[in-house]
């Protein structure tokens, strides 16, 4: 690796060089960038997105590579020292492939950018230390070490190339790829959304952003999982015989009366690790029974997508606006890029398969940590949205969303996209066992999306399993 070593102690000698350039630059730097300056085709799409929806404009295309620079080149993908991520490259590519103008993914970016802060410095010692493995351990899981992974994956993407990086990284045999891939959905499932977008429109600086950010995020969801939940399975159906559905387990997550006796309000964003850490065997043997053959890939991935979209859109309160989970609206946005993977032919099966049951096992211990909340489906079935156009109902609620300005960081656009897509890869399982969203629900949960967006009030309830969550949320308005 010694091509990763040269390219970050070029990075450090032409750091200083960046103060000029960014003078230069149409777009401000509100700090001098850490990282070398990114050649714009490390940042521009090489691929049309799902939906590729054309805004009749030239040039969008380098707008926006030019936009993803800058954030590649300028800020961290944690905005925060809690964690919380820097949404810039998703916000902006959603838009993109929706048919935003130029100047929409410009003003978007401008109020983007302005709560974000600088990446940290590169700590040259690293460039030493990753190219062995036995000192990841050191710093794996630290945020501090962001701008070195960063330099690293850079690296390696340009010496292996995009598919041989993921498949040694996230889908190895190596200690490294076990760790990356335990914690491709850390954090509520960032790491794989972020290398997602990157594999989607296959932009290779949002790639190396998505495994810094995998190699830097929380591990404790990602260790859980293998340490219990993983180990029982294998333990318990090694040859991947039960067929249960999704959607039966979710039944008896409910009927589960120690699930809500073992995770709490002030449990805070850990409530599934808290969960697990309780009665992680108990939980385990739920949702363990969720397993997948290579020959149901297609079916499975659909269906996890299907009972994602459900316990997003029918966690509700009767009472209460119709609001969706912030954390579960993430089961849905993950789902493409689930899709994505399973169709990469240079993925062995064997890795789709645990892949598969790892967003499964996730989706469950989510909507166990929220206590099992009852599910409205009749509130989806019978929504009357505000606005029910007599053309295209998706570009409808396409031009409203790429007018309005989110105030989570595009979560609702990246929602609505998804919930179109998924229509789509739905379409081939209406009426099998366990697939309760179909017909037009996929489009009436995206209208609910967006109206309870444009109220101006709550886009989002925190935690939907618990009353103190609701506390913030007016009564039901649209039925």
């Amino acid at each position: 690796m010694s091509t990763y070593v040269d390219t970050t102690i070029a990075m450090v000698e032409r750091a200083n060089q960046l103060a000029a350039l960014a003078a230069e630059r149409k777009h401000t730097l509100k700090s001098t960038p850490t990282v070398f300056a990114t050649d714009v085709e490390f940042a521009t799409p090489r691929r049309s997105g799902l939906m590729n929806i054309p805004n009749g404009e030239d040039g969008t295309k380098i707008v926006l590579a030019e936009l993803l620079r800058d954030n590649h080149e300028t800020n961290h993908v944690f905005f925060n020292d809690l964690g919380f991520h820097n949404h810039i490259a998703h916000y902006l590519l959603t838009l993109y492939d929706l048919g935003a103008s130029s100047e929409t993914l410009k003003e978007t970016y401008a109020r983007e950018k302005g709560y974000q802060r600088p990446p940290p410095p590169l700590h040259p010692r690293a460039a030493i230390d990753l190219t062995n493995e036995d000192n990841w351990p050191t710093y794996f899981g630290n945020q501090e070490h962001y701008t070195d992974f960063l330099a690293f994956f850079t690296a390696e993407i340009k010496t292996l190339g995009w598919r041989e990086c993921i498949s040694k990284y996230i889908f190895g045999k190596s200690k490294i790829a076990v760790m990356m891939r335990k914690n491709i959905f850390g954090g509520f499932y960032h790491p794989v959304i972020h290398f997602g977008f990157g594999i989607e429109f296959e932009i290779l600086s949002v790639i190396a952003e998505g495994l810094a950010e995998c190699a830097t995020s929380e591990t404790v969801l990602g260790d859980g999982i293998a340490d219990i939940v993983e180990r029982i399975a294998e333990e318990v159906d090694p040859n991947r015989e039960s067929n249960s559905t999704l959607l039966s387990l979710v039944t008896e997550i409910q009927n589960n009366p120690n699930i809500p006796k073992n995770v709490f309000w002030t449990d805070g964003q850990d409530k599934p690790h808290a969960l697990l850490s309780r009665i992680g065997p108990e939980v385990a043997q739920i949702v363990t029974k969720f397993r997948c053959k290579p020959a149901d890939l297609l079916q499975k991935c659909a269906e996890t997508t299907n009972v994602a979209a459900l316990l997003c859109g029918a966690s509700l309160r009767p009472d209460k606006q119709i609001t969706f989970d912030f954390f579960m609206a993430h089961m849905v946005t993950t789902a493409p890029f689930i899709q994505l993977l399973v169709n990469q032919a240079w993925i062995s099966d064997e890795e789709k398969c645990r892949l598969m049951e790892w967003k499964g096992w996730t989706d469950l211990l989510v909507y166990a940590s929220r206590r099992g909340p009852k599910l409205y489906i009749d509130d989806i079935r019978g929504y009357v949205p505000k606005v029910n156009s007599k053309g295209n109902r998706w570009f409808n609620l396409f031009e409203r969303v790429l007018q309005y300005k989110d105030r989570t960081g595009g979560h609702g656009i990246k929602l609505i996209r998804a919930l179109a897509y998924a229509e789509k890869c739905n379409a081939d399982f209406v009426g099998k066992p366990g697939f309760v969203v179909e017909g037009d629900m996929w489009w009436k949960m995206a209208a609910m999306c967006m109206d309870t967006h444009e109220l101006g009030e709550e886009e989002y309830v925190y935690d939907c399993g618990y009353d103190e969550a609701w506390e913030v949320i007016g009564p039901r308005v649209r039925k």
